[in-house]
């Protein structure tokens, strides 16, 4: 696995959150846990790609967030395609691809994704 150049810094991707990785703060802003973001292979989806409505698919009550494939980069992580389905962009830990993505590389991604549509709580 290598990185992908061909996916610019500037490409802006959805990822999908579960109410179990939402927090709030102590002012009652929801807080995206970086647990989101720790995973072997991460999938995200190019927002000019897909809809919101099409990420979402089968699971209404999750949540989603964009966030640049420059903060990605910018985390210590590597891109590349992995479609079908259009738009699928697998994010791997730069240093160990197929590790899982370290805490402070999943913190720094979770710091720079925001919110476009925020879980619901069961």
């Amino acid at each position: 696995m290598t990185d992908d150049p061909s996916i610019l810094g500037s490409v802006v991707v959805y990822r999908r959150i579960q109410a179990a990785y939402l927090d709030f703060d102590m002012t009652g802003k929801p807080v995206i846990s970086d647990g989101a973001f720790r995973t072997k292979a991460l999938s995200v989806f190019r927002c000019d790609k897909v809809t919101e409505s099409e990420v979402l698919n089968g699971y209404p009550m999750d949540g989603l967030v964009q966030v640049s494939i420059q903060a990605i980069r910018d985390a210590g992580c590597i891109v590349e395609y992995d479609e079908p389905p259009t738009g699928h962009i697998c994010v791997y830990k730069k240093d160990a691809p197929g590790s899982r993505i370290s805490s402070g590389s999943a913190a720094r991604m979770a710091r720079a994704a925001t919110w476009v549509k925020v879980p619901i709580k069961p």
